[in-house]
């Protein structure tokens, strides 16, 4: 993202679908690394991210979610078991 004075920040916003198109804000420079690395690798597959100690913000009756600095983690494309069926039930 960049700032109102043209600076670059290490912020980035991630629109999520299925979820009443809800915008997830990542505010940690390694947050944002991790997921634009994870994107660079051309991968075909729906994503899925899993997201933990983020917090809910409900602004101007929409509803997003915050990453809170150095707690917050993302995890993407987990061979969890819960994961397995979302993708199965999407093929």
């Amino acid at each position: 993202m960049v700032t109102r004075n043209g600076d670059a920040s290490n912020r980035m916003a991630v629109y999520l679908e299925d979820l009443e198109n809800m915008t997830c804000a990542l505010f940690s420079a390694e947050l944002v690394s991790q997921f634009n690395t994870f994107l660079l690798r051309n991968n075909v597959e729906p994503t899925v991210m899993v997201v933990q100690m983020f917090k809910s913000n409900f602004y101007l009756e929409e509803t997003s979610i915050q990453s809170i600095f150095h707690s917050s983690q993302i995890l993407l494309n987990l061979n969890y078991p819960e994961v397995k069926q979302f993708r199965e039930r999407i093929q």
